[in-house]
């Protein structure tokens, strides 16, 4: 059984809760007061997993309670803490809780289970590692903030902890080649690394990712980052690890300003089944480096590329379908229909997008390359493939015009969020014609029709664009539980637009209720493009 609180609550109602649960195994608190900060209430709990974030008086210490806790739950596998200190009123996140040499050596030699061990935001030493001598369970081990936790630290646990998985050392200044290298040197089956390093200097260097790359080949997750711009990673290194760590799932080289599309190439040729990348603040890699990537990694997810100043215009010519000369003309023809913008107060749900398209994963067993089978019912089934991008950063890329943007949209057909904040006063309307169309293309039908089209006059004559409506579905308002004059109402605002719309739709769904809707309202609507129609059966109850 598992507890999370994160409400503060009484010491009395936390008896209770731990009273009646015998069986707990695994607890997740955090602690905003002064509720608890002895840990006796955790006696004789047998806990297996114990996760602790704690706001903690300056004046105060937990050395001896982390001591009593670890010795009274002696089967604990899982220890995460994670400590903020307050001066009075006031937090304060440049000073550390410390933690003594002897209570980093009493956690480990009572806890001989622990496998998952986190220390975030606390001082520590590496003399209490040192001190301890004895070979460590852990498979996962953090540490975050600690001025005084040095190589000395990283080479203790990376030798006494043989099954070590994950690693993450964030914000230590002290941290050199020489931790990177105990780190390749010992742990081999690595599946995840994670560096933050606060300080730019020669601590950490282009040898040191070369290292991982020969050493650590199953590495899933990679994070090399830094805090400031860092000038001592190279594409070589990159390239290395690209080659060598085929398995990648997730990588990052923020700050690295160094790196260019070569790294960018590289990954895409070898890291198959990479899912986010992140590249903020990279100055070397260029638009077409990050076409490329796109085009390139067909699953990736998550792609960061802000602040990456070399990202500006190039000469490749606009590929998109959408030209916004043709939009202003398609507005401006429909504002020659009368009943237009007439009767848009009152909506009703039941509109859907487009579904004739379907696209299947295909996977080539002799080359193990991806492909996206994409059917479409008039032009018949055929191989298309197209990256699966769901989140795309530009943002701060000031000398990115629009027109290169849309060309980076038709590689991202499941683009669903953009990331390209520069000015932050900017208006909504105020986004390129070309932009916002695309934008609304992602909104289901019943919501062009029901709230688009009311915010303004400008999105109203957007929202009945010819494309957005090939497809339609018209709702059965009778299943609607409403009063006769309002549904009447309702009836007469989706007759009005299907009249604005009829001469758009090519395949049209529509109950026999909604044709007597149509018949009964007596207008002259005539669906002269009209390819599919489709008569659902009606189920009553």
């Amino acid at each position: 059984m598992h507890l999370h609180i994160t409400d503060e609550i009484s010491v009395q109602l936390f008896k209770d809760i731990l009273r009646k649960c015998p069986k707990l195994q695994a607890i997740d608190l955090q602690i905003y007061n002064t509720m608890i900060y002895s840990f006796d209430l955790f006696c004789g709990l047998n806990l297996k997993e114990i996760k602790i974030s704690i706001l903690l008086p300056a004046s105060k210490t937990i050395n001896n309670d982390l001591i009593f806790l670890t010795e009274t739950n002696p089967n604990l596998e899982k220890l995460d803490l994670d400590v903020t200190v307050k001066y009075g009123n006031l937090l304060n996140y440049g000073v550390h809780l410390q933690l003594e040499d002897d209570t980093i050596r009493q956690i480990l030699n009572q806890s001989r289970n622990l496998k998952k061990l986190a220390f975030r935001n606390c001082s520590v030493s590496s003399k209490g590692f040192t001190s301890c001598g004895i070979n460590l369970g852990l498979t996962e081990f953090t540490i975050s903030n600690s001025d005084l936790f040095d190589d000395n630290g990283i080479e203790c646990i990376t030798i006494h902890a043989k099954n070590l998985l994950v690693l993450e050392i964030l914000e230590c200044n002290n941290i050199t080649d020489k931790s990177i290298a105990s780190i390749a040197k010992n742990c081999p089956r690595l599946l995840c690394l994670s560096i933050y390093h606060p300080h730019v200097g020669v601590q950490i260097t282009n040898e040191s990712l070369m290292a991982i790359a020969n050493a650590c080949k199953y590495l899933k997750k990679l994070y090399w980052r830094f805090r400031s711009k860092n000038r001592n990673t190279m594409d070589s290194g990159v390239i290395a690890i690209a080659e060598s760590c085929r398995y990648l799932v997730k990588i990052s080289f923020d700050k690295n300003v160094d790196i260019g599309d070569l790294s960018l190439s590289s990954i895409a040729a070898n890291c198959f089944f990479l899912r986010e990348a992140s590249f903020s603040g990279c100055y070397g890699i260029t638009l077409k480096g990050v076409k490329t990537f796109i085009s390139s990694c067909i699953w990736l997810e998550k792609l960061d590329c802000s602040f990456c100043e070399g990202i500006i215009d190039d000469d490749s010519p606009s590929v998109s379908k959408i030209k916004s000369n043709e939009l202003k003309e398609t507005i401006h023809e429909n504002e020659g229909n009368k009943d237009t913008h007439e009767h848009f107060d009152n909506r009703e749900d039941g509109c859907v997008q487009d579904t004739s398209n379907v696209a299947m994963s295909y996977t080539d067993p002799l080359t193990e390359n991806v492909f996206i089978r994409h059917y479409d019912n008039e032009q018949g089934a055929g191989f298309r493939v197209h990256s699966h991008i769901k989140y795309l950063s530009l943002k701060a890329c000031r000398l990115l015009s629009t027109v290169h943007i849309l060309t980076l949209f038709e590689l991202c057909p499941d683009l669903r969020e953009f990331d390209w904040a520069i000015n932050t006063k900017m208006d909504i309307n105020d986004i390129p014609l070309e932009l916002l169309v695309i934008i609304l293309s992602y909104i289901p039908q019943n919501e062009l029709y029901h709230t688009i089209s009311r915010v303004c006059r400008h999105w109203n004559k957007l929202s009945i664009l010819p494309d957005f409506w090939r497809t339609f579905f018209y709702d059965d308002l009778s299943k609607i539980p409403r009063s006769s004059s309002e549904k009447y109402s309702k009836m007469e605002n989706r007759v009005a637009h299907i009249r604005n719309i009829q001469n758009f739709i090519q395949d049209l769904s529509i109950t026999r209720t909604g044709i007597q809707d149509i018949k009964n309202s007596k207008s002259d609507i005539v669906f002269s493009n009209l390819k599919h129609l489709h008569i659902p059966d009606e189920i009553n109850g």
